[in-house]
């Protein structure tokens, strides 16, 4: 064969592939620039006011799941699971009853009854949320509902029914209102102990739509009926009966209808729908655009022209045969069957002919294989090797923060006072720390406010692990800055509230944390604290044998980072010699064994006496050695922090009478 001939057998393929290719990039090209000329207004109307409402509905849902987390929710719930109340009669009588009756005021003004009032105050679209206990019965509202019990409602049944605890929704009634509930969980024994929901209108979310021109296109939501949201009132006015019953069917979510263009979207907002929601966009335009199909025809047809041109044209001249490429593949692959995945066939002899360089190949079908099976084992090897490599280097990142946590922690503790003068006060201090993971959630901090004042604070940040050590990270900063005003309990948790809940407000995710602070007073021998909703500590009054809770009164304020006005109360109570004071976390008392029973504040009381006329060092050790015993082999699941605060006359150790102290069994006392 020429070399003119072998060269026009290549060009031409080549020639014939790229005009085909690029003549279908054209029409595609073509083809997207006029759709979306022809429906880029209706798509654009659809997506904008689709992703604001599916961010207005997942908002709702986050701040349900943020209430539903709170301790104080848990501790309603678990009230309400122990209370015996004739239900049946509250429930006929409950529409009778006024906002002043005993009954109502018990789920109104409880607790978290003003928290929920709080917040549906605050915003013109929350209508309701109600707080119901696992039988269906209200235990906290915003206001006064219609209803008692709502075990018979689809919502209620839809959310406790939600094994994940995924928040559902009802959908959309005609006068646009959405109940959004979520099912509240025991974590401990896994089972649903309630249902928390929120009624919220769309009314103020439609004011927020910009109206949109011109006025060819309009949006609407869809749900027991079509509701106005954006665009043409003419055009909603026209086709809003036919597109509800079409969407109702779901029958289509996009297509034309009475002249109509339409384009309809689901809406998500992160939740599970009884009845669907849609959003809605509708155009006046026929079934038939010329702006889009006439320029689509033409250009279709002169590309099919010109291939069938270069066909003919190619295949007269001789200088290409379009079966050649498929008979050479064809004769390829025998060869691979045949040698590669040793097949008993031989190959064709035109195949072989076809392919002469594939007969002179010294490939046999053993080094094949000999050749795959050490490829294979050094890519195994290199991955493992690179695996390891950076597992060693997550290890070594996790331990330096765990060190540097631990340091942190475990700093020497302040004097208090600077100077002691005999038969004065002093504070002496003591703590122990154990993460559920490397790095923990739970913190505290001791910082000296005057020669002769101490504050403590302590915390729980929501979780554990990494993200929860960041956050710590973050309020130990604040706690730095607002050290100058500690000494007014009130104002610095207030200030320490406002400060974190500007920095976490562009989270994606729901960020807040527990905490209490302690303020002891040597000189006035006055403390005073306050709370975010955390723990109330023990005070051990070894002068009158009693232990009781340090409670501040109500209301009490929520956890840091839920509501940036939060205001917060404070207590206060005497320092008198002999008094110990004990912070700690919920993992204390929440740590359990292997039987599910959780270790209870009453089991910590009873430690607590047992050890109370001991040295502080020595309560806190017994009460975490008799945690660690009720737990057993079974697994931590969170953190665990206590810090005491002993209020005392005698002089201070020295330096060899420490070293003559009892220490734990555990190498660093400060460790858990």
């Amino acid at each position: 064969m020429s070399l003119r001939k072998q060269l026009n057998r290549l060009v031409a393929p080549l020639l014939l592939v790229a005009t085909v290719v690029a003549l279908v990039l054209a029409n595609f090209t073509l083809s997207g620039l006029l759709r979306d000329r022809s429906g880029k207004d209706v798509h654009e109307q659809n997506g904008a006011v689709s992703r604001l409402l599916d961010q207005r509905l997942a908002s709702y849902a986050e701040q349900l799941r943020l209430i539903s987390s709170l301790p104080l929710t848990d501790g309603l719930l678990a009230v309400a699971s122990r209370r015996d109340i004739s239900t049946t009669d509250l429930e006929t009588r409950w529409s009778l009853l006024s906002r002043g009756d005993t009954e109502v005021r018990n789920v109104l003004d409880n607790e978290l009854g003003q928290i929920l009032n709080q917040i549906a105050e605050g915003r013109s679209d929350i209508i309701q949320i109600t707080l119901t206990d696992s039988e269906g019965h209200l235990v906290a509202a915003s206001d006064k509902p219609a209803a008692f019990g709502f075990k018979a409602s689809d919502w209620w049944i839809h959310a406790k029914a939600m094994a994940d605890g995924k928040a559902v929704a009802e959908g959309l009634d005609s006068e646009g209102r959405i109940v959004i509930a979520l099912a509240v969980f025991e974590v401990q024994r896994g089972e649903v102990s309630g249902v928390m929901a929120m009624t919220v209108d769309i009314e103020p979310f439609i004011r927020s739509l910009p109206e949109m021109a011109p006025v060819e296109v309009c949006t609407m939501l869809i749900g027991e009926s079509a509701i106005y949201a954006a665009g043409s009132r003419d055009v909603f006015a026209g086709s809003s009966e036919t597109l509800a019953a079409q969407f109702r069917d779901n029958t289509a979510a996009r297509g034309w209808a009475n002249e109509t263009r339409y384009l309809g979207v689901i809406v998500r907002g992160n939740m599970d729908w009884a009845r669907p929601v849609w959003v809605a966009t509708a155009k006046r335009e026929g079934r038939f655009s010329t702006s889009y199909h006439i320029p689509m025809f033409l250009c279709i047809a002169v590309s099919a022209f010109l291939v069938i041109v270069l066909v003919v044209m190619l295949t007269r001249s001789g200088s290409w045969n379009p079966l050649r490429p498929y008979e050479v593949l064809t004769a390829a692959g025998q060869w691979v069957l045949h040698n590669a995945l040793l097949l008993e066939e031989e190959p064709a002899d035109d195949a072989v002919s076809a392919l002469p360089t594939l007969k002179e190949s010294k490939l046999t079908p053993s080094s094949v294989r000999t050749e795959l099976d050490e490829w294979y084992h050094r890519f195994e090897r290199d991955l493992q090797d690179e695996v390891t490599l950076r597992t060693h280097e997550m290890q070594r990142d996790l331990n330096l923060a765990r060190d540097f946590q631990q340091a942190y922690l475990n700093r020497p503790y302040p004097t208090i006072p600077a100077v002691h003068i005999e038969g004065h006060l002093r504070l002496e201090f003591y703590h122990r720390y154990q993460p559920a993971l490397a790095l923990g959630g739970d913190f505290f901090d001791i910082n000296t406010l005057a020669r002769d004042c101490a504050g403590l604070f302590i915390a729980d940040v929501m979780g554990h692990g990494t993200r929860s050590a960041l956050i710590t990270a973050i309020l130990r900063t604040l706690i730095g800055d607002l050290t100058p005003q500690g000494r007014n309990a009130r104002h610095f948790i207030t200030e320490m509230n406002r400060q974190f809940c500007d920095m976490v407000s562009t989270s994606p995710q729901p960020l807040f944390a527990s905490a209490f602070y302690f303020i002891a007073d040597t000189t006035s021998r006055v403390a005073t604290f306050t709370t975010a909703g955390h723990p109330a500590p023990f005070h051990i009054s070894r002068s009158l044998s009693k232990i009781n809770r340090l409670e501040v009164p109500s209301p009490q304020g929520a956890a840091l980072g839920l509501i940036p006005t939060e205001t917060y109360t404070a207590g206060h109570c005497r320092l008198i010699p002999g008094d110990v004071f004990i912070l700690f976390t919920d993992g204390v008392f929440e740590t359990a064994n292997k039987d599910g029973d959780e270790f209870g504040l009453i089991r910590m009381e009873k430690t607590l006496r047992k050890y109370m006329y001991k040295g502080v060092s020595t309560i806190v050790d017994g009460v975490m050695s008799e945690l660690l015993a009720f737990a057993g082999d079974e697994q931590i699941l969170d953190d665990i922090c206590m810090v005491a605060c002993e209020v005392t006359t005698a002089p201070r150790e020295t330096a060899s009478q420490e070293e003559k102290k009892e220490t734990p069994s555990d190498t660093n006392p400060h460790i858990g």
